[in-house]
């Protein structure tokens, strides 16, 4: 099961987290063989700068004080093949990161260079964050 490192803090208050534990829960309780691939945040999620790196060189980027080890959803698809195919791994949660942990400002800039861009990082301040993720999914 695709699950999400958030599952393992237990924290049910919180809504991310509350799904993937309660899903996890259904799962395990099914009887059937599990593995749960728990990966932090998703380097696809770039994809979500587009409109922005199209208009200029600031990317205005939530959480600009958060370090994340993003993960290329191939490499997920990988582990999930692994485990597919092999016994080894049920029963078990894997936790999945990718190879650095990066600020937002260290990340911006990488992207940049790929593009042969100056492209610098503008945080937004949490409130700010909130809202526009607020207007894109459901609150909780």
């Amino acid at each position: 099961m695709l699950s999400g490192k958030s599952a393992g803090t237990g924290d049910t208050g919180n809504a991310v987290a509350g799904y993937l534990i309660d899903a996890e829960a259904a799962v395990r309780e099914s009887g059937l063989p599990w593995t749960f691939l728990r990966p932090t945040s998703f380097m696809s999620n770039a994809l979500r700068l587009t409109d922005q790196v199209r208009k200029g060189d600031a990317v205005r980027v939530p959480f600009p004080d958060v370090y994340t080890a993003d993960i290329d959803p191939y490499d997920i698809a990988q582990v999930a093949l692994t485990a597919l195919l092999s016994d080894a791994y049920a029963g078990r949660v894997l936790e999945l990161t990718g190879p650095e942990a990066l600020l937002p400002a260290d990340r911006v800039p990488l992207l940049g260079e790929v593009l042969g861009r100056d492209l610098r990082a503008v945080g937004l301040p949490h409130q700010e964050a909130r809202a526009e993720m607020e207007a894109a999914m459901p609150k909780p």
